[in-house]
């Protein structure tokens, strides 16, 4: 039986992050993963904006959020050898003349100041008659990248077990978790949407929510920016683009639609005169929760047992923010703030 401190259940965006943010205090990990490739982390476009422009308000917990995020991120590349965090500006499309003003106006408040440029963006054949604004601090990850370079890093330092993970399997004994010949004291579940399917935390309101994306490229022609007109039009590596993103909540059908195919194309065309040409049409679910804040904590019956979760399409920028939290807390004690905290549904 090999022991770990730390047992992770899912290797995505949440549970690489954790796993990160544990091995750098120097604790033994063991991730284990089924390897599921078309799990919401891999079909993710991976863009982070700090901005709500339904609310034009800041994102929950924005400021503390990059403030971890960005060193951690830098560091993980450092330790991987490979680039996958991209800060880059995103230009809002203003759907109308009051967007427009909102926009103005809150570029001139001072918590807005990091966040919130009205300077105008001159982006070729851009159709945009109320013009446009910058949003700062915002970006892309490519998270396949990501992913597949940390799950070798784990490989190579024996933490890594693939494994189509059987809850019926995993006991504890003498206060110890164990499953398969591996066993932890603490056991960690950052399993995103197939939480709903949980023996243990399957009563916490995880709302799946489905998100369809298009990945298209532009025959002689580009678009160098990132931006948003209601969907996302997001240049990503080989002269690719993101095109998004549908949020279809306890949609059922796991399959991509015509209707949102139709959807991207007719919207796109609203402000773009180029033809796309479709690569690939893919779709996954996002661990979302229905008062929109992570859900942290250890399981109210089964002491080391712990959950990592619901950090939904916000994932990329708030996962170091809330590692950071948990591992506090599972290392010192600190008590989880009550905005992540499972207990809040109790």
């Amino acid at each position: 039986m090999k022991k770990f401190d730390f047992i992770i259940i899912g290797q995505g965006i949440g549970g690489s992050v954790l796993a990160f943010s544990l091995l750098k205090k120097g604790k033994s990990v063991l991730v284990i993963d089924d390897g599921y490739k078309s799990s919401s982390s891999f079909i993710a476009a991976g863009l982070w904006n700090p901005i709500v422009f339904k609310r034009l308000s800041k994102s929950w917990f924005i400021d503390q959020c990059i403030e971890i995020a960005y060193p951690f991120y830098k560091e993980l590349e450092d330790e991987l050898g490979v680039s996958f965090f991209h800060k880059k500006r995103l230009i809002r499309i203003f759907p109308d003349q009051r967007s427009a003003n909102d926009f103005d106006e809150k570029s001139e408040n001072p918590e807005y100041k990091a966040y919130i440029n009205s300077t105008s963006v001159s982006i070729p054949d851009v159709h945009q008659p109320f013009g446009n604004g910058i949003v700062e601090n915002a970006g892309w990850c490519n998270v396949p990248v990501f992913i597949n370079n940390f799950r070798e890093y784990l490989i190579e330092r024996d933490a890594f077990f693939q494994n189509d993970f059987e809850e019926e399997k995993l006991v504890n004994v003498d206060g110890e978790w164990q499953y398969e010949n591996f066993a932890s004291e603490k056991i960690i579940f950052s399993t995103g949407s197939k939480m709903l399917s949980s023996k243990f935390f399957g009563h916490l309101p995880l709302v799946p929510n489905k998100g369809q994306v298009l990945r298209i490229k532009f025959e002689g022609h580009k678009v160098d920016e990132m931006i948003n007109y209601g969907n996302f039009l997001m240049p990503i590596d080989n002269g690719e683009y993101r095109l998004g993103a549908t949020y279809e909540l306890n949609d059922p059908n796991p399959n991509i639609t015509e209707e949102a195919r139709i959807s991207f194309l007719e919207g796109l065309k609203d402000i773009l005169p180029y033809t796309p040409i479709i690569i690939e049409h893919e779709v996954g679910y996002r661990p979302t929760v229905r008062d929109r804040r992570p859900l942290l904590g250890e399981h109210p019956s089964h002491k080391g047992m712990y959950i990592f979760n619901g950090l939904g399409s916000k994932g990329v920028i708030q996962a170091p923010y809330c590692a950071h939290h948990l591992v506090q807390h599972l290392l010192e004690g600190v008590v989880i703030d009550k905005e992540m905290s499972i207990s809040r549904f109790r």
